[in-house]
C-alpha cells in the first residue's frame, strides 16, 4: 500500500514527502458491518500515526457501501446502517396505529409514534446494561424520580433525604402498582470511609446479595440515557399503567409489555418487504457494487478529518492497548449494544 502511494511513512511529519504522492484521493473501502469498521479503524490509526499529512491535506476518504437492500414490490432501496433500517421499519410499522392508556385520557398518535418507540427503546435497553442490570427496575425509576446527582453522595443530609424518598417510592409501588417483590426491598445509607462518601445499600430480601448504588452508577452513560428518556415516555410506562391499548384500523390490542409492543411494530414493518443484508463487498453483484459504492456519479464519499483519525487512534488504544481499566470501562458501557456474538 505504501509503495503504491509513492511516499515514505514516518512519525515525523516532515519526512512524509507529499510531492511524491501518486494519488490525491485515497479511498478506504471496507465492509459495512462491524468487521469492516474494525479494519477502517486500523487503517485510520495507521494514517494518523505514520502519514498524518495525508489527513491534514484532505487526501483520505471513506467509501459508504450499503449494509441492506430493501425491496418492496418492484422498488428497491439501499440502506447504509442499522439505524436507517430501524427507522424505516418503525415508520412502516406505526402506520395507522394509536397508543393510549385504558381510559384513553393519554393518547400517542401515529405522528408521534416513531419518536415514542425510539425513546422507549433507549429506556428499556438501558436496563440490560451490565451496570444497571444489578438493580430492580423499580429502584432505577425511583433513582430517576429522586433527581439524585453524583455530588449528592458527599453530603449526609442530602443522601438521607434520597434514602427516605426511595423507601417511600418502593413501598408505594409495592402496594399500588403490583410490584410484589418490592415489599422486601429496604434502602439504607452507608458511609464509605475510603472515599468519604455515602452510598445507598439496597437489601432485596433473604438469601439475596444486596446491591450498592454509588456515584459511579449515577454518572454512567446508561443511567443518563435512562433518566433522559423517562420523562418522554412516562405517560406510557407500561409497568405503571399495567397495560396499554394499541388501536389499528380494524382492532384494539391490549399490550402488557414493551417487548410485546415492539414485536407488533416490527412485524408490521417487515410485512411485504424483502430484506437482503450484505455481509461484505464481495457478496454484492458487480453492478450493485458499482452503482452504490464505486460510480463517481452516484457514490458517497466522506473526507476524513484529523478529528476522525484522532478518535480512531484513541479507540484503538482503548481496545488494543495495555491499559486494562480503560478497556473494561469501554466494554461495560457498550456491552448492551453487542449483538450476534458467537458463544
Amino acid at each position: 500500500m505504501v509503495q503504491a502511494f509513492g511516499i515514505n511513512i514516518s512519525k515525523n511529519e516532515e519526512e512524509v514527502e507529499l510531492e511524491k504522492l501518486r494519488y490525491h484521493k485515497i479511498i478506504i473501502m471496507t465492509d459495512a458491518d462491524v468487521d469492516g469498521a474494525h479494519i477502517r479503524t486500523l487503517l485510520l490509526t495507521f494514517f494518523f500515526r505514520y502519514a498524518k499529512p495525508l489527513l491534514d491535506n484532505g487526501y483520505v476518504y471513506i467509501a459508504q457501501p450499503p449494509l441492506f437492500k430493501i425491496t418492496i414490490g418492484k422498488n428497491s432501496e439501499y440502506l447504509y446502517d442499522e439505524k436507517a433500517l430501524d427507522k424505516m421499519l418503525s415508520d412502516r410499522g406505526v402506520k395507522g396505529l394509536c397508543l393510549s392508556d385504558k381510559t384513553k385520557s393519554k393518547i400517542c398518535s401515529e405522528a408521534d409514534f416513531v419518536e415514542m418507540i425510539g425513546n422507549m427503546t433507549a429506556y428499556y435497553d438501558s436496563y440490560k446494561n451490565p451496570i444497571l442490570s444489578l438493580f430492580p427496575e423499580v429502584m432505577l425509576r425511583g433513582l430517576v424520580r429522586s433527581e439524585i446527582k453524583p455530588e449528592d453522595f458527599e453530603d449526609q443530609a442530602t443522601m438521607t433525604k434520597h434514602c427516605e424518598y426511595l423507601n417511600h417510592y418502593i413501598q408505594d409501588h409495592a402496594k399500588n402498582y403490583n410490584v410484589e417483590d418490592a415489599e422486601n426491598y429496604v434502602v439504607e445509607l452507608k458511609y464509605n470511609p475510603e472515599n468519604a462518601r455515602y452510598n445507598l445499600k439496597l437489601t432485596l430480601g433473604e438469601n439475596i446479595e444486596p446491591v450498592t448504588v454509588n456515584a459511579h452508577v449515577i454518572k454512567s452513560n446508561e443511567f443518563k440515557r435512562l433518566k433522559n428518556a423517562y420523562p418522554l415516555i412516562r405517560n406510557f410506562l407500561i409497568e405503571e399503567e399495567k397495560e396499554l391499548l394499541l388501536e389499528t384500523d380494524t382492532e384494539t390490542i391490549t399490550v402488557t409489555s414493551f417487548a410485546e409492543l415492539k414485536k407488533i411494530i416490527e412485524d408490521r414493518g417487515q410485512k411485504g418487504i424483502q430484506l437482503q443484508r450484505f455481509k461484505g463487498l464481495g457478496e454484492m453483484m458487480p453492478q450493485q457494487l458499482w452503482e452504490t459504492t464505486m460510480d463517481p456519479e452516484t457514490r458517497t464519499l466522506k473526507r476524513v478529518s484529523v478529528e476522525d483519525a484522532m478518535l480512531a487512534d484513541r479507540l484503538f488504544d482503548i481496545l488494543m492497548g495495555d491499559k486494562v481499566d480503560q478497556r473494561r470501562d469501554f466494554i461495560e458501557a457498550n456491552a448492551v449494544y453487542a449483538t450476534n456474538i458467537d458463544t
